[in-house]
């Protein structure tokens, strides 16, 4: 399954290994962690989950598997937010 980032509804800016997104429907701004924004760059970027988790793995040095359900909490909490759809 891919996913593609919600434009219409977020603004989004890179600040170091983090990043600050803008929410114009509830007027808010989120800060999102290193790992969650790689993901979530990742996704901007278009990039298939599959080299998103061999990248993450690769560069955290974790199980595939533990590494597997954290994106898919992190998909899960971006797209309950309307940050990211499914495509």
């Amino acid at each position: 399954m891919n996913y593609k980032v919600n434009t219409e509804r977020i603004l989004f800016s890179p600040l170091g290994e983090e990043a600050v997104v803008f929410d114009r429907e509830k007027n808010e701004y989120i800060t999102l962690n290193e790992t969650m924004f790689k993901i979530f760059q990742s996704i901007h970027n278009n990039e298939e989950l599959e080299a998103i988790k061999n990248m993450l793995v690769k560069e955290y040095n974790v199980d595939m598997d533990i590494c597997s359900k954290a994106i898919e909490r992190a998909l899960s909490e971006l797209s309950e937010k309307g940050f990211i759809l499914k495509c």
